[in-house]
């Protein structure tokens, strides 16, 4: 009975690490080199790749054949998943067609190449995912894709016979991107396909693109002018593609397809002739002149559509009247703009609002409506306390010097981000955080010193005060900042480049995922520590690989199960 009892104990601790491991590394890429498979083979075994999602991509170093052949070659390949080939000319790759028939485990399949033609009969018969990107003007590709292949994109390589550029697809084929000059597709894509995402310069005169029933993502962004290229079934609505609009039988156009949800217009003028039925605008385009225009010509009411949801307006920076944006708008980016606002000028309907340059006061309560969740603005120095609505949970600034007033963030706010933008030596608070006063409530903060200051702070003081951060995150990312004694007690994920590596830095045991950005020679990590991404030249010492297992180029150390 006991050794019963000792087995199932045994087995159901076995499980529940299973259980954590794969957890710990769902919907992740782990990518590695021949080396890390060996010393990690054991650990790789027990990840269920298939039921959690995780890839474990080989990568090859750039035009280096030996690499390919390390992988091909190594008694634990079958572990792999995915592989990304780094290479000058494809036809190097006819060389291993019969060592890649043999593998059957491969199903991701990612190739870079210079010189092409590209042999699609070396691909192993497994693949389900392949993308092909040319690194040239075009080449060509040749052969028949595998037969269970569901995601394709390609990247400058057509079909080497004449007709589409695209030759005969699979009917297994779900996802498909094609990003090339010229678009021609098959006259009838597979029924199979659900997303299509377009990218090319120009259509051939009298070229249709047959939309499939069944498709249901179209990604693409396309001239008003080509419409007519694109059979689409009707009834069908896609929020993902998208029309340029230039002129007002454009827009008469538009309004006959209804098909259309979001349109990039390219002058405000444009505003009133644009379709009831858009719910998302891009404004791209627009002289101050042009801009003063529109709102003159709908002062006191509005201007949009009462189905617009999301507004993008990069250059406005004109005053304009209440009413002026519909109460449908969910989101509003006003890239340019920095005129003062007054309480109930902006919809009340606002979840998030972008003001990356707005620099004015904000004195009011309701000049951000009550209801924005995410707030994107240039300073909070000029902010009254208790002023920003309780609705905030994200807050994004970019200031020339980091402030945040007391009582500016309410404490609903969890997301916090701040860059400082060219702040010069001479302005840099010692230590930093005597004047940065943020809510307990926050549980995500993002404190980034802007890179370009780097070689002006080499001799400057890089501290935040003492209890800046505060003492429930859960998530901390600090750059160019050091973290020593910074870290609170609950803290479970860390970013830095600043990494001390000495055993004596006061990092928390609550800390299971430490993240550094530059190159480091790693010769101590926290034991709590179970996942450890590193950038791809960065050191270890082997010491500690007795603990942990290894793995590197933006992937992770683990723990071993016992």
């Amino acid at each position: 009975m006991v050794s019963q009892t000792l087995f199932f104990a045994v087995w159901r601790d076995r499980y529940v690490r299973k259980i954590i491991t794969n957890q710990r590394v769902k919907n992740s890429i782990i990518r590695l080199s021949a080396s890390y498979l060996d010393e990690n083979f054991s650990f790789l075994s027990l990840l269920d790749t298939k039921c959690y999602n995780i890839i474990i991509q080989y990568v090859t170093e750039t035009n280096d054949m030996a690499s390919l052949e390390e992988y091909l070659n190594h008694p634990h390949r079958e572990l792999v998943n995915s592989i990304n080939i780094l290479c000058s000319d494809s036809k190097d790759l006819l060389r291993y067609q019969d060592l890649f028939g043999g593998i059957d485990t491969l199903l991701q399949f990612q190739v870079v190449f210079d010189g092409g033609p590209f042999e699609l009969k070396i691909l192993p018969p497994s693949v389900t995912d392949l993308t092909l990107r040319y690194r040239g003007e075009w080449t060509f590709y040749r052969g028949t894709f595998p037969l269970g292949l569901k995601k394709l994109e390609l990247q400058r390589l057509e079909c080497e016979f004449d007709g589409p550029s695209v030759g005969v697809l699979p009917d297994s084929i779900s996802d498909l991107t094609v990003r090339n000059y010229t678009l021609k597709l098959p006259e009838r894509l597979p029924l199979s396909l659900v997303r299509l995402d377009l990218s090319w310069v120009r259509v051939p005169e009298g070229h249709i693109v047959n939309i499939p029933e069944t498709l249901e993502d179209l990604v693409l962004e396309e001239n008003m002018r080509k419409f007519s290229s694109y059979k689409i079934p009707k009834g069908k609505v896609f929020k993902d593609m998208s029309f340029r609009l230039y002129d007002k039988e454009q827009c008469d156009q538009l309004a006959l397809n209804p098909c259309v949800r979001k349109v990039n217009i390219q002058a405000p003028t444009l505003i009133p002739y644009v379709p009831q039925s858009i719910n998302s605008i891009y404004l791209s385009s627009g002289s101050d002149q042009e801009n003063q225009q529109i709102i003159d010509n709908n002062k006191d009411r509005c201007a949009f559509s009462e189905n617009l949801t999301s507004l993008k307006w990069r250059t406005l920076d004109s005053p304009f009247g209440h009413g002026f944006f519909p109460n449908s708008l969910k989101v509003l980016n006003l890239g340019m703009f920095n005129q003062p606002l007054t309480p109930g000028l902006l919809p009340a309907s606002l979840i998030e609002l972008k003001l990356g340059s707005y620099d004015q006061p904000i004195t009011s309560v309701g000049v951000i409506p009550r209801g924005v969740q995410k707030l994107t603005i240039r300073d909070l120095s000029k902010v009254s306390p208790k002023v920003l609505p309780n609705s905030l949970t994200h807050v994004e600034i970019s200031p020339y010097d980091l402030i945040v007033p007391k009582d500016v963030l309410p404490a609903s706010v969890t997301v916090f981000q701040a860059v400082f933008q060219n702040l010069p030596t001479i302005y840099l608070p010692a230590p930093l955080g005597q004047n940065i006063y943020l809510p307990p409530s926050i549980t995500d903060l993002d404190l980034y010193l802007n890179f370009y200051t780097r070689s002006s702070l080499i001799d400057a003081n890089q501290f935040l005060k003492a209890n800046t951060i505060p003492p429930h995150v859960k998530s901390l990312r600090l750059v160019f900042i050091h973290i020593d004694g910074m870290v609170p007690d609950g803290c479970q994920t860390l970013t830095t480049n600043m990494y001390q590596d000495l055993p004596d830095v006061q990092l928390p045991p609550s800390l299971t995922h430490l993240s550094l950005q530059d190159e480091v020679s790693v010769k101590y990590c926290p034991p709590s520590v179970k996942l450890l991404s590193l950038p791809q030249k960065s050191t270890y010492d082997k010491l500690i690989s007795k603990k942990m297992t290894v793995f590197k180029n933006h992937t992770f150390y683990v723990h071993k199960s016992k």
